[in-house]
């Protein structure tokens, strides 16, 4: 048999640790043990409860931790427990806060304060002005919200409550972010030096969350960078602990995505909004993955309660039948009656259940109507950067009219069409609502019709298109798109012959793990007879930047023109979030 302190020693660590299911199991066990001993409302057994109620709370399991604490509300107070009655009632305050029920939560913070008056429980003190600067911060009552956090700062460490002091200096922080910015971003520092001194991961990630928003909000972008950064190390720290915060992950994928686009990094930006989204989804499922854990829970409860009822009946309707030789009808009557109560309790642990399926249910048409929302925000992305680089487009048209240079005209219209590439792409994944993948044969059909409209009238080419490809991804068509761009623009300004017709073929077919694409003209093909390795032109330079961002081969030949042949692969995820990674270490 397991000692209750042992497994209630293992159950605090599991819960520092974050593994909330094992330690409501010790915890339970303990609980059963102590149950079966009588010792349940002792002070030891009180501790065990509200430690319990701890576990549930984080567990986001909040209703069952409401009815635990006001289980320990009313045996404290019997019992004159006033410490772990003080305790109790800061918990309540705490979760009353947490669904905005004000009136709850100020009754429970008075009746605390009555207690440490009363009783004299001065090292109770700092965690009720805890509870109460956050009470005022988020109810409305700021200076009184200050007032009650300087005095967590003033009064923990008397007692050696080190953590209580971090989140009074966490507390200053928030309350004063907005007219004094300096000393809120030297309060979040403190209070993150503390929780890293403890080994509260969570504490310390949220104060580093907390410094990145703080400092994007008022524009100090590469301090905004740099605590996301550390951010990130603490958050890939944690997860190899298995500990897993989604909602501050979604938070800081958010802040993320304000400060790329804040630095004018679009892509990276598009890229955070996007897991962000993941970590809201997440979020959710965890949310209803608690709750179901809880209704299977508190049926497995109620079945060990019964077992040991069970089994006390038992052992007295023995008793009794060897005392006084009780028939065989009595027992049959016993029997009876305890299917009933069986029956009883199974249908209204079934009515439970029902009324939390409806639950889930309504929790499910949430999470397809926050899908379509962002699926509508995606598109919204994509349409407002398709119209930036229309607008570009058109400033680059009424700045050609003039200029009269020829060779800055020439680089103003191949501007033009670079820009019109990636228009392209964006306006596609908006007509296509919600999609992420792209047709290349599609796109580079729309391609050749815009290359047909601007090319004069006597040198418009003829296309010949042969594909064979699935949709490609967003990452991979825009660097595609860049490429097709430079081949075209070379064969109109290269490979025209007077009087002879320009054709244009191009070829696409998968091969190995990737692709083969190659393009052709019937131009009179390149000077020395392939492509030379150092042009000097943007052109040339774009085309083999793009050929190694898709980790491809480009070779190049004249064959009755020139040949470009590029052997690339499709890009995905996981390499792109390698590559903001990499680009984020590089400017920081």
């Amino acid at each position: 048999m397991v000692l209750p302190g042992i497994s209630y020693e293992e159950a605090v660590a599991q819960i520092e640790a974050f593994n909330l299911d094992s330690a409501l199991v010790l915890l339970d066990q303990v609980i059963l043990e102590l149950e079966a001993s009588g010792e349940l409302q002792s002070d030891f057994g009180t501790q065990v409860r509200l430690k319990r109620a701890e576990a549930l709370e984080k567990a986001d399991q909040d209703e069952a931790a409401i009815q635990q604490l006001l289980a320990v509300d009313l045996d404290s107070r019997t019992r004159k427990q006033w410490a772990a009655y003080t305790d109790a009632q800061l918990s309540l305050a705490r979760l009353h806060e947490k669904h905005e029920r004000p009136e709850h939560c100020y009754k429970a913070l008075q009746h605390a304060q009555i207690a440490i008056k009363d009783h004299q429980l001065d090292s109770l003190y700092p965690r009720f002005a805890i509870r109460m600067s956050s009470y005022h911060r988020i109810f409305g009552q700021p200076e009184t919200a200050l007032f009650y956090a300087k005095e967590v700062i003033r009064t923990a460490p008397q007692f050696g409550q080190t953590e209580f002091l971090g989140n009074g200096h966490m507390l200053t922080a928030m309350l004063l972010k907005e007219q004094f910015f300096e000393i809120s971003a030297q309060r979040y520092l403190k209070a993150a030096g503390i929780f890293e001194s403890l080994g509260n991961h969570i504490g310390y990630s949220a104060m580093l969350c907390n410094l990145a928003a703080l400092y994007k909000d008022h524009q100090q972008l590469e301090l905004a960078l740099k605590y996301s950064d550390d951010y990130r190390k603490a958050k890939d720290e944690m997860s190899q602990k298995g500990i897993t915060d989604f909602w501050m992950l979604s938070s800081y994928y958010e802040i993320r995505s304000e400060i790329m686009s804040a630095m004018q990094r679009y892509d990276s930006a598009h890229y955070y909004l996007q897991l962000a989204f993941e970590s809201r989804l997440k979020l959710i499922e965890e949310e209803n993955r608690a709750q179901v854990v809880a209704i299977e829970a508190e049926f497995h409860d109620q079945q060990k309660a019964e077992k040991i009822r069970d089994q006390a009946e038992m052992l007295r309707n023995e008793s009794v039948k060897r005392r006084l030789g009780i028939g065989i009808a009595l027992l049959s009557l016993i029997f009876t009656g305890i299917l009933l109560f069986f029956y009883l309790k199974l249908r209204d642990a079934n009515k439970k259940m029902r009324q939390q399926a409806v639950l889930i249910s309504q929790k499910n048409l949430d999470l397809g109507r926050n899908l379509e929302k962002q699926i509508m925000l995606q598109g919204e992305i994509h349409h407002r950067v398709k119209n930036n680089l229309q607008v570009i487009i058109s400033l680059l048209d009424l700045q050609r009219e003039e200029i009269q240079d020829p060779k800055t005209l020439d680089r103003l219209e191949s501007m033009s069409n670079r820009i019109y590439s990636m228009a392209a792409v964006h306006e596609m994944l908006y007509s296509k609502e919600g999609a992420e993948t792209i047709s290349f044969p599609a796109y580079t059909q729309q391609l050749c019709e815009h290359f047909s409209q601007i090319a004069p009238e006597d040198q418009t080419p003829v296309f010949n298109l042969d594909m064979d490809a699935p949709p490609l991804n967003l990452e991979t068509l825009m660097p595609l798109g860049i490429i097709m761009n430079e081949l075209m623009t070379n064969s109109l300004k290269y490979g025209t012959i007077p009087n002879h017709q320009l054709e244009i073929h191009i070829y696409l077919q998968p091969c190995a793990d990737g692709f083969c694409l190659e393009y052709r003209d019937n131009g009179p093909g390149f000077p020395i007879g392939t492509m030379g390795e150092r042009d000097g032109g943007l052109g040339s330079y774009l085309l083999k930047s793009m050929v190694r961002q898709l980790n491809g081969q480009l070779t190049t030949h004249n064959d009755n023109g020139a040949v470009h042949k590029i052997f690339f692969k499709e890009k995905n995820q996981r390499e792109l979030s390698h590559e903001f990674i990499s680009d984020t270490n590089s400017r920081g």
